[in-house]
């Protein structure tokens, strides 16, 4: 409970120290410190009560002259980490007189959001008018967020106290901010077709019959359901329909999530795992622009494990994975291996993005290759790895090495 409550005060100081005090109004309380102070030596207090009067007066007229405004308008169900957001709303005044310095704003903010562009202000709205009014804002890190909706404040008299207009509720919104990637040029990747048991039905999960491409005699060890009664009743000997076995071009990509503890987060989070996931939809990307089945795997605080690609989920949808995946300080590829050994036999070619390498890795890939896939390996770090991967390149391929800011500009275009 004393917990809870420390919390809920610590929210109320953010609140009045971020949304309720204007510049002016701090600017006013330090001088009635510095005054108050000065009293202490000399007995002087027209100033500290001029000081006091302004504050009073300002926070009388702002509760008193409080016009209904109705705000309409919603934030976007989906946004783009880092980039910047315009939503535009409307204010109508419902009250019988003027609103003054009319504005617009969030009264709480989360960490990784921040307010962009010029402040402004509505310095009138008439008695029934409506005006339109912008808001800019960018979250700088990808997640799903709770967001307040903002609120019609006034500043009128002195432009000291931000009072909250009435005809408000409180809404709250869920946004998903999605990673922002760069799309490839160009990326390298062996996509030998392997065979599918149980065709497309199986590999993709969805209900679609196998191509149909004829009928034969029926021979010992066919199933009865596919034989063709009709073709038996006008030949007079047990026919089966034939169809045609798939092989199509299955692509496993993934995505290391292992961030060590000793490492402290920025604002946008980890700047090499927030470009490793950048490069995974990027890569996910060129993928899914052709007819290949592609396996998502990731372990973070859950096991994340998804299919796109051919008949089933779009890229979309895998940014909405991407942008939900948490790194994780424990050993996460003794979560991942069991789920990618599943796979392996009919995938073709796997796509490592790793943060590090070491022997945890190292065994996850020699897992692929020992399975006849072809592997690309891309690295995201700033700093040297932990094990030289010389070694692994002589059964791997080549190994390539990219930094976080790299990524976050855009310079990688073929792989």
């Amino acid at each position: 409970m004393k917990i809870r409550g420390l919390a809920n005060l610590n929210r109320w100081r953010r609140m009045i120290e971020h949304f309720y005090l204007s510049e002016a109004a701090k600017l006013i309380l330090g001088g009635v410190i510095m005054a108050g102070a000065l009293t202490l030596a000399l007995p002087e207090y027209q100033i500290l009560t001029s000081l006091i009067c302004i504050l009073l007066l300002g926070s009388l007229v702002g509760v008193i002259v409080r016009p209904k405004i109705r705000v309409t308008g919603q934030l976007p169900d989906k946004i783009i980490a880092g980039k910047e957001v315009m939503v535009r709303y409307q204010l109508t005044n419902e009250s019988h007189f003027p609103a003054y310095e009319v504005s617009l704003g969030f009264t709480e903010l989360p960490r990784a959001m921040q307010m962009s562009g010029p402040d402004r202000c509505l310095f009138s709205l008439k008695a029934g008018q409506t005006k339109p009014f912008d808001i800019h804002f960018t979250v700088l890190r990808r997640g799903m967020y709770e967001i307040q909706e903002p609120c019609a404040y006034s500043t009128f008299p002195f432009n000291l106290y931000r009072n909250r207009l009435r005809g408000q509720r409180r809404r709250t919104k869920p946004v998903l901010v999605l990673p922002d990637y760069h799309p490839l040029q160009r990326l390298e990747v062996a996509v030998d077709p392997r065979y599918q048991p149980g065709g497309i039905v199986l590999a993709s999960k969805v209900g679609e019959s196998p191509e149909y491409i004829g009928n034969r005699p029926f021979q010992a060890g066919d199933s009865p359901r596919k034989i063709d009664t009709r073709a038996w009743a006008r030949l007079a000997i047990p026919v089966v329909k034939e169809y045609h076995e798939e092989y199509y071009c299955h692509v496993a990509v993934v995505l290391d999530t292992h961030i060590t503890k000793r490492r402290i987060p920025k604002r946008s989070g980890y700047p090499n795992f927030e470009a490793a996931v950048s490069l995974t939809a990027s890569i996910a990307d060129w993928l899914s622009r052709d007819e290949r089945i592609i396996d998502f795997f990731a372990a973070g605080p859950d096991l994340y494990v998804f299919r796109s690609g051919r008949h089933t989920a779009h890229f979309e949808n895998l940014l909405d994975i991407l942008a939900s995946v948490g790194h994780c300080h424990s050993n996460p590829f003794e979560v991942i291996t069991p789920a990618l050994e599943e796979e392996l036999t009919q995938t073709s070619s796997v796509v490592f993005v790793l943060l590090d390498w070491d022997e945890h890795r190292e065994k996850l890939l020699r897992l692929a290759v020992n399975a006849g896939c072809h592997v690309r390996v891309f690295i995201v770090r700033d700093r040297p790895v932990s094990k030289s991967f010389a070694e692994a390149q002589g059964w791997a391929g080549q190994f390539q090495v990219f930094a976080s800011e790299t990524i976050r500009q855009g310079r990688v275009e073929r792989l």
